[in-house]
């Protein structure tokens, strides 16, 4: 059974979102990563009905500690890393 997360990273527009958000060259690569995410949640949790996929950009914390009480500066910056979820 296809499932809504499957049937649309291997569609057309789902292929150029993933090569829109990782770049061309490592589109193969990505969709193999979301494609290993779907297959790992159904067999833990099954096929779900309305199950989403979501990523998270990547961002470090270089220095400092981000705490609004205590106004302290952070040097924060981004990384080529995501995590990656799906969700019901």
């Amino acid at each position: 059974m296809t499932t809504q997360p499957l049937a649309l990273i291997q569609s057309t527009s789902g292929q150029a979102l993933l090569a829109q958000m990782y770049g061309q060259q490592q589109l193969e690569e990505q969709t193999a990563r979301y494609t290993q995410l779907n297959e790992s949640f159904e067999q833990y949790f099954g096929v779900q009905e309305g199950s989403k996929l979501f990523s998270a950009a990547g961002r470090s914390e270089i220095g400092g500690n981000h705490w609004i009480i205590t106004m302290v500066r952070v040097l924060a910056g981004s990384i080529t890393l995501d995590t990656i979820a799906v969700l019901r």
